[in-house]
């Protein structure tokens, strides 16, 4: 594994704690990280490589900003994808999205059949997911219906499977 690869490994896993922790990711953490990215693409591979730290950069930043535009993720996984294409380019980073997507989506399936009636008699005794992903309505301050879930639970197996694999 080069150091890009640490560097990223390091950077999703210090996310997956904050998002999995306080469903929010530190605009510190995100900086630094883009930061970091771009000097070591710079000193590694001279212009070339800070040129294509800034275009991975943007292709996961302008990819996952899209799903922002959707209301399907938080501005934190924005910059995350950001500062991850700052790391490993933008291939690594556009597949890395594509993947987390489709991760993404069978989790959503999950929940939904999980909130299904006849389910839920049965999984009444044992709660199945953590307070933080039930959404509260703004006015009320009651349960709206709806589920979040922190995205990293599907960014991190993408980025294995990415790697790994």
């Amino acid at each position: 594994m080069a150091f890009a690869e640490v560097g990223a490994v390091v950077l999703l896993s210090v996310a997956f704690v904050f998002d999995i922790r306080y469903m929010t990711i530190p605009n510190r953490l995100t900086v630094t990280s883009f930061a970091g990215g771009c000097v070591y693409q710079a000193l590694a591979g001279g212009w070339p490589g800070l040129t294509s730290a800034i275009y991975g950069a943007a292709v996961g930043f302008f990819v996952i900003l899209l799903l922002y535009g959707l209301k399907a993720v938080g501005a934190g996984d924005v910059k995350l994808f950001g500062a991850l294409g700052a790391w490993v380019g933008p291939s690594e980073v556009w597949y890395c999205a594509v993947y987390a997507v489709m991760i993404a989506g069978v989790y959503g399936i999950v929940l939904l059949t999980l909130r299904r009636p006849f389910l839920r008699r049965r999984l009444a005794q044992r709660p199945t997911l953590p307070a933080a992903w039930i959404v509260l309505d703004e006015e009320t301050g009651l349960p709206s219906g709806r589920l979040r879930f922190p995205f990293m639970l599907a960014v991190a197996p993408a980025a294995a499977a990415l790697w790994f694999l």
